[in-house]
């Protein structure tokens, strides 16, 4: 069986399963992420957070709604963009702080290209996620993750400068505490975490992903 993360493979360890039949292969976008450029350095005070993803409590949307009340909207703005019924449209806006988070219903894809590259944090607090991909991709833009670490995701992280900004699902402390760090770094070292995400990302592709599937398969075709 091949799994997209750590996370993911140790979920069905859990339930039973043999481990040395198990092959963990991180994926990639789709799109041709390695042609875009590395962020440009920004004077812009305000922070812009990004989730991109379905409206629903399994990704952590009830969270960033939730901190929307204690963050200064002269410093930090939340976009919410993604698939959402009327009602779950409806019951995110009564939990939040409209001065702060802007919630952008079944986006065009013209318009999730937009918010990629006009905002300067993903933000993933999600409950249970095999490996998102809109986290690489936001990388890919340069922006900078704050990761569930049950978010799949979150594992290329590890031991890198991002690190720190690993998060438990759902917390609204430790986004808070993030985007707070993040928010008081001086332009240089933030913009240094930006091209450090931008690169990191440049490593997984769908590409990728079918070559060392091809290579696993061609491994069990010849035992």
């Amino acid at each position: 069986v091949v799994l997209f993360s750590r996370f993911a493979k140790n979920s069905y360890i859990s339930q039973g399963f043999n481990a040395s039949k198990l092959e963990v292969i991180h994926i990639g976008p789709i799109n041709n992420n390695i042609s875009h450029l590395p962020p440009l350095e920004s004077n812009n005070s305000l922070l812009k957070i990004l989730f991109l993803g379905r409206m629903t409590r399994i990704k952590g949307v009830e969270a960033l709604a939730k901190l929307s009340h204690s963050l200064n909207p002269l410093k930090f703005q939340i976009n919410l963009v993604g698939q959402c019924s009327p009602e779950i449209a409806s019951y995110i806006r009564g939990i939040s702080n409209s001065n702060v988070l802007k919630l952008i219903e079944n986006p065009t894809p013209n318009e999730i290209s937009m918010y990629f590259e006009d905002s300067n944090v993903f933000a993933l607090p999600s409950f249970n996620e095999g490996f998102n991909i809109s986290s690489l991709e936001a990388m890919s833009y340069g922006l900078v993750p704050i990761l569930s670490k049950n978010a799949g995701v979150a594992e290329v992280l590890e031991n890198t400068p991002l690190a720190r900004l690993i998060i438990d699902p759902g917390s609204v402390e430790q986004l808070k505490f993030c985007l707070n760090y993040l928010s008081d770094l001086e332009q240089g070292d933030f913009q240094d975490l930006a091209r450090f995400s931008f690169e990191l990302s440049r490593g997984f592709s769908f590409d990728r992903f079918a070559e060392e599937f091809l290579e696993v398969l061609m491994h069990e075709i010849e035992r």
